[in-house]
């Protein structure tokens, strides 16, 4: 927001520039190396096109950052997962509308089902 702040504040302080940009003739190919602008034009051009990239680099490095603190925060929380799972062996964290809860891990492949003996069978 501060960046674009500063771009409107650089186009109303060198309206010149583009109002000679709309009105500038466009030299011809052979006629090449005669300019258009003023030096203070140029200086202006140059400015605003210094300004741009300095706005991009600093949005990209406001996403590279934020990028590296989810990436921290991430392996912050891993590690914790890991720390309480060994600290209790046989339970893993699941996360509830209650917040997180210790339970029992899930076993391999399906459960298996207990089956009782009826009263009527005998023992094996």
């Amino acid at each position: 927001m501060r960046a674009i702040l500063i771009l409107l504040l650089l186009l109303v302080s060198f309206p010149g520039y583009i109002h000679a940009q709309e009105a500038a003739p466009v030299p011809a190919e052979e006629n090449s190396t005669v300019s258009t602008f003023t030096p203070f034009e140029r200086i202006a051009a140059d400015r605003l096109m210094y300004l741009s990239q300095s706005i991009d680099l600093a949005l990209r490095n406001a996403q590279l950052q934020h990028e590296l603190q989810q990436t921290q925060l991430m392996v912050q929380v891993n590690g914790l997962i890991a720390d309480i799972e060994k600290a209790h062996p046989g339970k893993t964290l699941k996360y509830t509308e209650q917040g997180p809860q210790l339970v029992d891990k899930p076993t391999n492949g399906s459960p298996k089902a207990t089956v009782k003996a009826s009263p009527d069978t005998p023992p094996a």
